[in-house]
């Protein structure tokens, strides 16, 4: 909610942070449902990026491919998650890898692909093992979880990932974690 009004106000449409502001309010409205707003804030997004040459954030690309599955459109959403991993290589972010990573996994179980799924879990879980990140390794646990063919193993690692989520105090993804968890029981 801060971030449409924080637009209008003085200095925030300076690069880098106007995009910024845009792809946040892309991706509230994503959440809110609001997808032809969301849309449309993510082009907006992109605009301001290559228009005032700022590095792309991915949150375009995020909203966009979430858009996309909700929409049953996920051959779009895998473009747009692609893109979002392409942008977190290019970002030198392991962090923000392992997130694109977990992004992916998830869509891509979603959508069936199960051996192409795990293999993005497994590029995960080695940069999460490497940054020690708990966000990081939460993220890895819960794309586990997705990738799993069987109820047991997807519990056991959406239930990792909740307890390294509490463990850090992050409690955005202890809820992820525990909003997964209760969909596989």
């Amino acid at each position: 909610p801060w971030a449409a009004p924080a637009c209008p106000a003085p200095g925030p449409l300076e690069p880098p942070l106007a995009p910024l502001l845009t792809g946040l309010r892309a991706y509230g409205a994503w959440v809110r449902g609001e997808f032809t707003l969301a849309v449309s804030l993510a082009e907006e997004t992109r605009g301001l990026e290559a228009t005032l040459a700022t590095a792309p954030s991915g949150l375009a690309e995020r909203v966009l491919a979430n858009v996309f599955y909700m929409r049953d459109r996920s051959d779009l959403g895998h473009k747009e998650g692609d893109r979002q991993v392409e942008l977190a290589k290019a970002s030198g972010n392991d962090s923000r890898l392992v997130h694109a990573f977990y992004m992916s996994a998830v869509a891509l179980s979603s959508d069936g692909r199960y051996d192409e799924a795990q293999h993005v879990v497994a590029r995960a879980r080695v940069l999460a093992e490497k940054t020690g990140c708990p966000t990081d390794l939460a993220s890895a646990a819960v794309a586990e979880g997705f990738v799993s063919r069987n109820e047991s193993d997807a519990l056991d690692a959406v239930v990792k990932s909740d307890r390294i989520a509490r463990a850090a105090g992050n409690r955005w993804m202890s809820g992820l974690s525990r909003m997964w968890a209760s969909g596989v029981v």
